[in-house]
């Protein structure tokens, strides 16, 4: 249960980075 909530978390963390990385065009991943 905690391994899965762990995953949805990390999911959601790179969800935000990929909204900033499109918001601000000078980086990129």
């Amino acid at each position: 249960m905690f391994y899965t909530h762990r995953i949805v978390l990390y999911y959601h963390m790179l969800d935000t980075i990929w909204q900033l990385s499109v918001l601000i065009p000078g980086i990129n991943f």
